[in-house]
């Protein structure tokens, strides 16, 4: 099972990240790449730091978080989504993948693209059985700083209220 947001490559995304497992790789052998995306982990959060101005090189990298805790949040022309799930538990979630992955791409192109992907049981079902996974989506009007440490002060407050 699987989700995945898609938002512009050049938002502002954000995973709660304190440590643990992290991979973070280029993906796409198809898709021209120069490299990965620089990143950063800072004030308990991870993000792909694109560098600005930015200079139309295609870059781009997956964040791969086996241990999350199922919230990623993306800042987004004046608004900032926040997506949640109840994370599955890594032995459950496909051995390629994490319970929650961010991708990023960004060009000198209008293909740019940012995925927020959430992975829940990969199984297989006989007739009759189920499997589900719920997501909440939260879309805020954000009027605070519009710096990375402006924007990773603003999510404290929402990381404590649930303990992200």
């Amino acid at each position: 099972m699987w989700s995945n947001t898609r938002v512009d490559g050049f938002a502002s995304c954000y995973v709660p990240f304190h440590g643990g497992a992290l991979r973070v790789e280029a993906t796409f052998d198809d898709v021209k790449n120069e490299g990965l995306l620089p990143f950063i982990v800072k004030d308990g959060f991870f993000s792909f730091d694109i560098p600005m101005p930015f200079d139309g090189t295609p870059r781009h990298s997956k964040a791969f978080f086996p241990e999350s805790s199922g919230v990623v949040y993306a800042f987004v022309d004046g608004m900032l989504l926040t997506k949640r799930v109840s994370p599955t538990a890594k032995s459950l979630v496909h051995p390629t993948h994490s319970a929650v992955e961010l991708f990023q791409h960004v060009s000198g192109t209008a293909s740019c693209i940012a995925e927020l992907e959430f992975h829940g049981p990969f199984t297989t079902l006989a007739p009759g059985q189920e499997v589900s996974m719920n997501e909440t989506w939260i879309l805020r009007r954000y009027e605070g700083a519009g710096d990375p440490a402006g924007q990773r002060q603003s999510l404290k407050p929402l990381t404590l209220s649930t303990g992200d």
